[in-house]
C-alpha cells in the first residue's frame, strides 16, 4: 500500500474543500480545534498528523473517507491511533467526497460551530465596489457607489440587481453574475436599460434597491421609485436577467421596502411592504412598521394589515423588509433591517429575522430579540452613510423537491454596507431559524 499516495489525496481533497469554501488555513483550524500548523501539514501530505486531528478537519469541512487495506493499513494514517470504521482487509483505498451541497461555498459544518454573530462574512468582503464596474460612458467615470442588490438564481449562475449611484446622485440599476457560488461576481458591461420607464407618469428621479422574487415565467422584481412627490413601488420582470421591462407602479404613495412571496398562498399573491409614516428629524419619511398586501394579478394591490412594528429603544425602533422570504418547513423565513435612532451621532441599520406562518404571513410565529448581523467591519462603518448593514438579497443553495429550503442548507445574504459596497454574509437556515426564538 502506497501511504504517501494515501496522504496526497487527502491533501488534494482538504485543500481543495477549503478553497472553494473561502476559507483561509487559520480559519479552518479554529473551525476544527486544532492549531493553523496541522492543517499546514495535512495540506502539504505530511503523514506525522494524528489521525483525532485529521478527522477534525475532514469533518469542519463535511468530508469522508473509507479506508480499507491489510491490517494495520489504518495506522498508516496516523502516529497514535486508527479509526474505529478502518478494515483490515481488501486493496487499500482512501475516497474523499464532499457531502455538502453542489455548489459548496461553505460546508454546513462552518455554521453549525458558530459563534456570535450568527451571519458569517465573507473573508472576501466587500466583494463588489465602484471600482470593479466597467469603463462604461459618463456614469462609470463618476460612480461613487454601488449597493443593496437584488440576488436569486437563475440559469444554473447566481445574479445580483444592483443599485449604482454616481457623484450626481443620480442612480441605475446594474447587472453581475457569479459561476461559482457568490464568492467573484462579474458585472455585465453596461447598466439595465429599462423598457417601459418612460412610460411612468411624471418624471422619475430614481429607481433603486430592488428585490427579486423567482417565479415560474422568469423573475420579478420590486423596485423604489422616487417621483416628484413621493415614492412608490415599481414592478419589473425579465425573462433571462439581462432584459428587464418595467410593468408600471404597483404601490400608493410613500411605500418602500416591497417584497414579494415566491408563490400564491391561499389562491393570492402575497407582498411585504413599509409605509413611509414615520420622519426622524430631519431626515426622509421612513416607517416603523411592516404590512402586508395581496394582489390577483401583481399589478393592483390592497394592503391586509399590519405585521410587525418596530420596538422603541432597541435595535429596531424602524424597521422594513430585507430579501423575499424564504419558505422552510417551520415557516416563512424573513430577513429584516431594523434602524436604532436613539444614538445622538448616527441612526444604525442592523439586521434581524423573523417567522411568519405559511398560511398566514401577517401572523409572526417568532421574532429575534437581538440582530444577527451589525456594523463591525470598516467597509460597514464608514462610507457615505456610515453604520449601515442594509440586507437586500438572500440565496438558499437547496431547495428541496417541494419547495422548502432543508435546516442544513448553507443560505447567502447580500447586503449593501454603509451605501457605498456590496458584502454577503454566511449562515445556514437552521441557526437563522433558531435566531427567530432567541
Amino acid at each position: 500500500m502506497d501511504t504517501n499516495a494515501i496522504f496526497q489525496d487527502i491533501a488534494q481533497a482538504v485543500r481543495r474543500r477549503r478553497e472553494k469554501a473561502g476559507l483561509t488555513r487559520v480559519e479552518l483550524a479554529e473551525i476544527a480545534g486544532t492549531g493553523k500548523t496541522v492543517i499546514f501539514d495535512i495540506e502539504h501530505g505530511k503523514e506525522s498528523v494524528r489521525t483525532s486531528s485529521l478527522l477534525k478537519v475532514m469533518g469542519a469541512l463535511d468530508l469522508k473517507f473509507e479506508i480499507s487495506g491489510q491490517a494495520g493499513a489504518a495506522e498508516a494514517l496516523g502516529n497514535a491511533e486508527a479509526p474505529t470504521n478502518a478494515a483490515a482487509t481488501g486493496a487499500a483505498a482512501v475516497n474523499t467526497a464532499a457531502t455538502a451541497a453542489d455548489c459548496p461555498s461553505r460546508p454546513a459544518s462552518v455554521f453549525r460551530r458558530r459563534s456570535p454573530p450568527i451571519l458569517r462574512r465573507s473573508i472576501g468582503n466587500p466583494i463588489l465596489t465602484r471600482d470593479d464596474l466597467p469603463l462604461v460612458g459618463p456614469l462609470r467615470t463618476d460612480v461613487s457607489s454601488v449597493f443593496n442588490p437584488g440576488a436569486c438564481r437563475w440559469g444554473g449562475r447566481e445574479l445580483l440587481l444592483l443599485r449604482v449611484q454616481d457623484r450626481g446622485r443620480g442612480t441605475r440599476l446594474w447587472t453581475a453574475w457569479s459561476d461559482d457560488c457568490g464568492r467573484t461576481f462579474k458585472p455585465d458591461p453596461n447598466p439595465v436599460e429599462l423598457d417601459g420607464i418612460d412610460d411612468i407618469p411624471g418624471e422619475v428621479h430614481h429607481i433603486y434597491d430592488p428585490r427579486l422574487t423567482v417565479l415560474d415565467d422568469g423573475i420579478v422584481g420590486l423596485v423604489a421609485i422616487d417621483v416628484d412627490d413621493t415614492c412608490r413601488l415599481g414592478l419589473i420582470r425579465s425573462e433571462d436577467g439581462l432584459l428587464w421591462r418595467c410593468e408600471g407602479m404597483v404601490s400608493g404613495h410613500d411605500v418602500r421596502n416591497g417584497v414579494l412571496f415566491p408563490e400564491k398562498i391561499g389562491g393570492r399573491w402575497l407582498r411585504l411592504e413599509r409605509p413611509n409614516r414615520s420622519r426622524v428629524a430631519g431626515g426622509p419619511p421612513t416607517g416603523d412598521a411592516i404590512v402586508l398586501a395581496e394582489s390577483d394579478d401583481l399589478l393592483s394591490w390592497r394592503e391586509v394589515g399590519e405585521v410587525m412594528r418596530g420596538r422603541p429603544h432597541l435595535w429596531d425602533e424602524l424597521i422594513g423588509s430585507g430579501p423575499p422570504p424564504l419558505k422552510t418547513r417551520a415557516g416563512w423565513l424573513h430577513v429584516y433591517h431594523g434602524v436604532a435612532t436613539h444614538f445622538a451621532s448616527a441612526n444604525i441599520y442592523q439586521a434581524g429575522v423573523s417567522l411568519l406562518d405559511l398560511e398566514d404571513p401577517s401572523r409572526v410565529i417568532a421574532r429575534g430579540s437581538h440582530n444577527v448581523l451589525e456594523p463591525r467591519e470598516s467597509y460597514e462603518t464608514t462610507g457615505q452613510v456610515p453604520n449601515v448593514v442594509f440586507p437586500s438579497g438572500m440565496v438558499a443553495e437547496r431547495i428541496d423537491a417541494e419547495g422548502f429550503a432543508p435546516l442544513d442548507s448553507p443560505v447567502r445574504i447580500y447586503y449593501g454596507a454603509a451605501d457605498t459596497c456590496v458584502a454577503v454574509a454566511w449562515a445556514v437556515v437552521g441557526d437563522l431559524l433558531a435566531a427567530c426564538r432567541e
